[in-house]
């Protein structure tokens, strides 16, 4: 199985979480160092204008009377205690009642996806901006379903390996060698960063610019290919770390897997800050592949007994750890790896809207505190 993520978040947050103002990414422009408040106004912005985000809003209060299957609950219970527990608002039992509930109403709202690791992070980044309860479910909902942030945590799986696979194949090709030497796959690094929009091995101020732009972007734009273009910026980053050893052993399978996962946590907010300036204005010297496929509508309103039936056979919790235990396996020899690569990896297992869709008062704000 890939690495839990809950469990990887043990290391001590950066100053960056602490600063009491963030940038904001706005259109094509980015707001340096302004209110926290401006991106809790953004955020509130987008979701009014959005109708399914609206529709969420309105649906929230009778969501949370409905019960959820005892399977779903004890999974999310498990890893809310997880979630930013050094993130003031997070390290409380209301705070985490309140992510508790949102997730809950997600897996009865979607009840094809259900509730996957990895959402409690955007969930709760979300509620770290948007204090309103409603209005974060609306947004959550928007990444979900709008953005088709869902189709990555479907529980198959199929389109998390199809995502991954594509980022090998974007990769520069001086990188994907040197990753392939060492039998490295995108299964050992990607699902941490995809499932928790960056938010379990980064700042909370550098996954929020994410959704910042995800919110923001185009109907044709979906969040898989944003967090691609993010993913292929961070290893364009690293590739003195990556290629800068010797002939491939498992010395260098240790240093190079490594330094994907650790070094990006020691990056300060000026590289950060411009990596994401890269990746939003698309400027890298390759295309990224994708496929779209519209979610399906979401379930406006399951019934108890509804939400039972979709866990007759196997819940989506079961299928997804069912699926995610044969991933690497599967993935490593399709990309050529050998069958050491794929024991490693199955064991370790921004286009914007225009500024006219925001209100008025919004804008007035937020261009009035640029410097």
């Amino acid at each position: 199985m890939y690495p839990a993520i809950g469990e990887l978040r043990r290391w001590s947050m950066p100053a960056l979480e602490q600063y009491a103002n963030v940038d904001v990414q706005v259109g094509p422009r980015l707001f340096e160092q302004v209110p926290q408040q401006m991106r809790t106004d953004l955020w509130a912005s987008l979701v009014r204008r959005s109708a399914a985000g609206q529709d969420c809003v309105m649906r929230y209060p009778a969501l949370q009377a409905q019960n959820v299957d005892k399977k779903t609950c004890g999974e999310i219970e498990k890893d809310v205690p997880r979630t930013f527990p050094d993130v003031p608002g997070f390290n409380d039992p209301l705070g985490q009642r309140r992510l508790v509930r949102i997730l809950r109403s997600y897996s009865l709202l979607d009840p094809e996806v259900g509730y996957c690791q990895g959402m409690n992070f955007v969930a709760g980044l979300i509620l770290k901006y948007l204090k309103s309860e409603a209005e974060a479910f609306g947004a959550f909902c928007v990444l979900m379903g709008d953005r088709n942030y869902r189709e990555l945590f479907l529980p198959h799986m199929r389109f998390l390996h199809l995502r991954m696979s594509q980022l090998e194949q974007a990769t520069p090709p001086e990188i994907a060698a040197r990753l392939r030497d060492c039998q490295i796959t995108a299964a050992l690094y990607a699902p941490q960063w995809f499932l928790s929009c960056f938010a379990n091995e980064m700042p909370t101020t550098f996954s929020a610019r994410i959704i910042d732009a995800l919110l923001q972007a185009p109907p044709d734009v979906t969040a898989s290919e944003v967090l691609m273009k993010v993913a292929l910026r961070v290893l364009i980053k690293l590739q003195p770390r990556i290629c800068g050893g010797s002939a491939s052993s498992g010395e260098n399978f240790e240093f190079v897997l490594k330094s994907v996962r650790q070094v990006p946590k020691s990056w300060g907010a000026a590289e950060l800050r411009a990596l994401l300036s890269a990746a939003f204005l698309d400027s890298l010297p390759f295309r990224i592949t994708r496929e779209l496929v519209p979610p399906p509508p979401l379930q406006h309103m399951t019934t108890p007994s509804a939400a039972s039936a979709t866990t007759t056979a196997r819940s989506p919790v079961q299928q997804r750890s069912h699926s995610m235990g044969n991933a690497a396996a599967a993935l490593a020899p399709e990309r050529g790896f050998s069958q050491r690569g794929a024991k490693q990896a199955a064991a370790a297992a921004t286009t914007t809207t225009p500024y006219s869709l925001l209100d008025s008062d919004v804008m007035e704000r937020l261009l009035g505190s640029k410097k």
